[in-house]
């Protein structure tokens, strides 16, 4: 068993909550212009999807755009409608769910480490004071199985060994690092890496910090993105049956393959197709190659371009970093720490 196989195991269970179908259909009509929108003429519902998108923080995406609508209708270019109460309370469910998911899972690791506990919460309901409007519609057993197996993951071994270490650190300084460090390695995209990464994975560290000081940071992000990868496929799950996949029939030009200390990569061009499902950086799809690929996995989107060409017609560029078993995109980052 793996991360990745039990997620998908818990995704079936969610397809048969009853309200899926009414998710869904609503979802699309975020996307496309169905109805009138109310308290303005130009406020569109698809100006509200467009808005949730732009956040790519999955359900709860789709709820911010309801708590800051005051201040994002003073913008004279884009009005989004209000929500009736029933259309929130259906947006609430999926990230309820999610939510519970990412604090019980992060409570039943690290119960007696809350700087590390409250680091690995995806989701800030307190900034915005936020309360559920609706009760709890499952049990959290359903999370039982896929905890288990996280429970096995390098990454929580390595944090767990180094627990009492890190949960010295302020729960804001350990944000701070992962923000600043999820900057620093995609900020030269998916195949390059940093001078200063480089130098802390050969054991050239500033300030005589130890490797395995580093490490275990490293294994704080690590962890906390394999757990919203977990939650992106299953927040997918809600959006659709099937993952969008991509295989020798829509890939034109494979522009680049391959890995480095940080992990797998693939950087395509692909043939414009269908506009379900909508995808965008952060989405989770599969791989298929195989002349001289031999690539079958999942994958997040890192970076995506359209272009439109009188030869090929309309093209999709997308960067990407291939996940492993383990929902892990990073697979070489913390056995690159201290190497010489």
């Amino acid at each position: 068993m793996s991360i990745k196989s039990e997620t998908f195991k818990l995704v079936k269970e969610v397809w048969k909550f009853d309200y899926i179908e009414e998710y869904r259909k609503f979802m699309n009509e975020l996307r496309y212009e169905k109805g009138d929108a109310a308290n303005y003429p130009e406020a569109k519902k698809t100006n509200y999807g467009y808005v949730a998108r732009q956040q790519n923080l999955q359900a709860w995406g789709y709820i911010l755009p309801e708590l800051n609508r005051e201040k994002i209708n003073e913008d004279k270019f884009m009005k989004i409608p209000a929500l009736k109460q029933e259309e929130l309370e259906l947006l609430e469910k999926p990230h309820l769910f999610i939510y519970e998911f990412n604090r019980i899972c992060v409570n039943r690791l690290f119960k007696d480490y809350n700087n590390i506990r409250k680091s690995l919460i995806l989701y800030n309901h307190k900034q915005y004071n936020y309360k559920f409007s609706i009760d709890k519609y499952f049990e959290n057993s359903m999370f039982d199985n896929l905890i288990s197996e996280i429970e096995k993951s390098k990454s929580y071994n390595l944090i767990r060994q180094n627990r009492t270490m890190l949960n010295k650190i302020d729960t804001s300084h350990i944000v701070g690092f992962n923000d600043f460090l999820e900057k620093k390695i995609e900020s030269t995209g998916i195949s390059l890496i940093s001078t200063d990464l480089r130098d802390i994975f050969h054991g050239n560290v500033p300030n005589g910090i130890e490797s395995k000081h580093y490490k275990a940071m490293f294994s704080l992000f690590v962890f906390e993105r394999q757990i919203f990868n977990i939650c992106q496929l299953i927040f997918q799950g809600f959006l659709m049956d099937k993952l969008k996949c991509f295989d020798e029939d829509d890939i034109y030009q494979v522009n680049h393959s391959g890995s480095n200390m940080i992990g797998k990569f693939i950087d395509i061009n692909v043939q414009g197709f269908e506009l379900l499902p909508f995808l965008s950086v952060r989405d989770i799809v599969m791989i298929n190659l195989e002349d001289g690929y031999n690539i079958n996995t999942l994958a997040s989107i890192h970076s995506k371009e359209m272009s439109m060409d009188k030869l090929s017609g309309d093209t999709e560029h997308y960067q990407m970093r291939l996940l492993d078993d383990d929902l892990n995109m990073y697979q070489y980052l913390l056995d690159s720490v201290g190497r010489r």
